[in-house]
């Protein structure tokens, strides 16, 4: 499975993106590189969860990669030569930008997941992000949002397929019953024959 998902992984890292992002490329690799070297160093209890650990770190990660963003949220308009206006606007916007980053998460993991050999034909609710996201680019501008709209239709995109994404889940698990612990066995008593 893992070789099968090494395409999924790179893309949801944004590294076969056209542009890539080094926030992406910095979470990606903190991500990965305490999976890979917590599989190895960890001991004790770590050594059973390195991967949630590497979850946890890759969260970290991205909360510092985001509030480094929302804390330079305006001079980093100025670095690229933008005018007061575009400086505004980027301060007004980039907070609904940052309030999809967790849902993003869900749905990426619930993408990886859904992409199993077994689940394959539940991923394509999840790949549906671009529809929903033109279908609510072009209606939201119409209800009297106007732009704004426009940028809250990303976020909502996100916010709606992480509940789709759930309810995939909840619904796959639906019929499903857990496994019942095995009965502890009785010793048998031995018998010892001596001649």
């Amino acid at each position: 499975i893992g070789l099968e998902l090494a395409g999924t992984a790179a893309s949801n890292a944004g590294l076969q993106d056209e542009v890539i992002n080094p926030k992406n490329v910095i979470v990606f690799l903190a991500t990965l590189l305490t999976a890979v070297i917590g599989s190895v160093v960890f001991r004790k209890f770590l050594s059973v969860i390195p991967i949630l650990v590497a979850i946890i770190v890759g969260y970290v990660a991205a909360l510092l990669c985001g509030i480094a963003l929302f804390l330079g949220r305006s001079a980093i308009p100025h670095l690229f030569g933008a005018s007061n206006a575009a400086t505004r606007l980027f301060q007004v916007i980039l907070p609904l930008f940052l309030l999809y980053l967790p849902f993003m998460s869900v749905v990426r993991i619930l993408t990886s997941y859904f992409c199993a050999p077994e689940q394959i034909t539940r991923a394509d609710l999840i790949y549906g992000q671009p529809v929903v996201l033109v279908a609510l680019s072009l209606i939201l501008p119409r209800t009297g949002l106007g732009l704004s709209g426009v940028w809250l239709s990303v976020p909502l995109t996100q916010i709606l397929l992480a509940g789709a994404g759930v309810l995939l889940l909840h619904t796959a698990h639906a019929g499903t019953k857990p496994i019942p612990a095995a009965a502890p066995q009785q010793a048998v008593p031995s018998v010892s024959l001596s001649v």
